[in-house]
């Protein structure tokens, strides 16, 4: 036998005395257990990290349709588009307050310019009566003194068409007397009427209005100022979002690092099969070389696995940060929604509240008001009504009064025509006639004095049928019922909003908590790191007690590791594989990136 054939018997049973079957069985079985619990613990990890990811999704999920709905309440268009109703409506109601005082204003002015001209009428109606009075005296005294010196029937006949006369002129201009005094009084009550609906409405009225348009414009203030944090929330909502992404993407690394072990744990236990049949084999030469170079496998192998190992623990390791720096992330965002959402719903809360209500009740007192408003609006039209009514009467006495004064001054100047030749013969007769003559030109510049305020009742009529036209015209806005409704949409959706709102800061809060319980619940930093370590050890022990005490030349590392090939589904495995095989430093990166793939099968 040659030296070099010596030298190498020496080695393989150097080789094969280092483990005995048994012993590399019991390690390869005490690795399985670990791996297993390797599983069993990255399992657990990942089944928590999931479904604390699938309640952090939820509520994600919740936040971002509430920040919807915030954000919507918060429309600047359409709520512009609500205020502006109101503020029209404000407008609408101050407009028709306005014109409602300018016409009780100037229908005041009026009144009062009526009961003055009226003031005036009376002291020439009292004379016209008494020139009357005093001419009905003295035709009679004349035609009884006509009646003693001439039986003239003609003359006894005009005479009693001039009494006619006067009688009929004194009834009616009594009868204008009572109308205009009527027609006065009823000026003053109105007058005073219409003075004690201008001094409760203006105050009233014009308080409220300002009260409802200085609510809504504090309310509307706090919605601007408020609106911008919605853009904010918003963005961290889809911050929040991009973490939740990548969490998936490495959620999925619990099936990668299960398929890489159980690859493993395949290897061993075919190696452990095919190392039980050399227990019973013959210690023939060939069979010795067989279970050398099985034995230089399994050292290669064992070199390969605890690379694989290292590379896998990296990977978990690396993807573990990545979700917990995304949870973490999310948490951040989480608590500053949280804070936002919390500090927009507690902002003047109770007082914003209290605008709402007291809105509601100013716009109800102020619809009291205008109901009330537009009563009296009727009642005032109603009030002049009747004064246009009093002056169509008493205009239409006047018209009587002048037919039955021009009729008077025919009568009386027949009378005197028919008097006259007698008269000239009388001295005494002539006298009476001059009296009643005289008295007589005092009527007619009487009636002509009345006859000037006839012509002036007509443009008096003509005002106030103008002011009862206009009075009928005013049209007090009856939209309350809508303004109310308007009022309570805005309420609606900021009660809406508020829960929206509160809701989130509770989520928030809640889901942040949530985030640090499952972070602090990872067993991976108490345990997973212990037992790969371990089991990368033990590996690398088989991989460097066969190493040392055998050479290369009885086979080499690629023809060694070429069957493992068969078990990979992954791409990290393969190149892994061929750095071990080409004896190349392993190097593998790991993409931390948080836009990075995880790898799939």
């Amino acid at each position: 036998m040659s030296d070099n054939s010596l030298n190498d018997k020496i080695k393989i049973k150097v080789l094969l005395e280092t483990y005995s079957i048994n012993d590399i069985s019991n390690a390869f079985s005490q690795i399985d257990n670990k791996l297993m619990s390797l599983h069993e613990c990255s399992a657990d990890d990942f089944l928590r990290l999931n479904s604390d990811f699938k309640s952090l999704f939820k509520h994600s999920k919740i936040i971002s349709e509430n920040v919807d709905i915030i954000f919507d309440f918060f429309n600047t268009n359409r709520n512009k588009e609500l205020y502006s109703k109101i503020h029209l409506f404000y407008d609408q109601l101050k407009t028709q307050t306005d014109i409602f005082d300018q016409k009780i204003s100037l229908t005041m002015e009026f009144l009062e310019e009526l009961s003055n001209k009226l003031r005036f009428v009376f002291f020439p109606i009292k004379n016209f009566n008494q020139n009357l009075m005093s001419l009905k005296y003295l035709m009679a005294n004349l035609n009884l003194t006509l009646s003693i010196s001439n039986n003239s029937s003609d003359s006894t006949e005009q005479f009693k068409l001039v009494e006619e006369k006067i009688n009929e002129l004194k009834l009616v201009s009594e009868r204008i007397s009572k109308s205009l005094n009527h027609l006065r009084k009823t000026a003053k009550i109105t007058h005073s009427n219409f003075l004690q609906v201008k001094n409760q409405n203006v105050i009233k009225i014009e308080v409220l209005l300002s009260n409802v348009k200085s609510r809504i414009n504090r309310i509307e203030k706090k919605y601007i100022e408020n609106k911008d944090c919605i853009p904010q929330i918003r963005r961290k909502t889809e911050k929040s979002a991009d973490s939740i992404s990548d969490i998936i993407k490495k959620l999925q690394y619990q099936d990668i690092i299960k398929q890489k072990m159980e690859h493993i744990q395949k290897t061993h236990t075919d190696l452990i099969v095919e190392l039980n049949k050399f227990e019973n084999a013959s210690d023939d030469e060939k069979h010795i070389n067989d279970k050398a170079k099985f034995f230089l496998r399994i050292r290669d192998i064992a070199g390969l696995q605890a690379a694989q190992l290292i590379q896998a623990n990296k990977e978990y390791q690396s993807a573990l940060e990545i979700i917990v720096n995304n949870f973490m992330q999310v948490g951040d965002n989480m608590q500053v929604i949280s804070e936002m959402c919390g500090n927009i719903n507690s902002e003047e809360k109770d007082d914003e509240v209290q605008l709402f209500n007291e809105i509601i009740e100013q716009i109800v007192i102020t619809e009291n008001n205008f109901k009330s408003k537009s009563e009296q609006n009727k009642t005032l039209k109603s009030e002049l009504t009747l004064i246009e009514q009093q002056l169509e009467q008493s205009g239409d006495f006047f018209t009587v009064f002048k037919k039955l004064t021009s009729e008077l001054n025919q009568n009386l100047n027949l009378y005197f025509n028919n008097i006259n030749e007698q008269a000239l013969a009388d001295v005494k007769l002539i006298n009476s006639m001059n009296q009643v003559k005289d008295l007589h030109s005092e009527i007619v510049i009487n009636a002509a004095s009345l006859d000037e305020i006839t012509d002036k009742l007509n443009p008096i009529i003509k005002r106030i049928q103008n002011f009862t036209s206009e009075y009928s015209k005013l049209d007090f806005n009856d939209n309350f019922d809508e303004i109310k409704k308007i009022v309570s949409q805005l309420y609606s959706f900021r009660k809406n909003a508020e829960v929206k709102l509160k809701e989130n800061h509770e989520i928030s809060k809640e889901a942040l908590t949530n985030i640090k319980k499952s972070i602090s619940a990872i067993k991976y930093y108490d345990f997973f790191e212990n037992i790969i370590e371990e089991i990368i050890s033990e590996l690398n022990t088989i991989n460097f007690n066969l190493k040392i005490k055998s050479e290369e030349s009885l086979s080499s590392i690629e023809e060694n590791l070429v069957k493992l090939k068969e078990y990979y589904t992954m791409e990290t495995e393969h190149k892994i594989h061929d750095q071990v095989s080409k004896g190349a430093e392993v190097n593998i990166d790991i993409d931390n990136d948080e836009d990075g793939e995880i790898e799939f099968f």
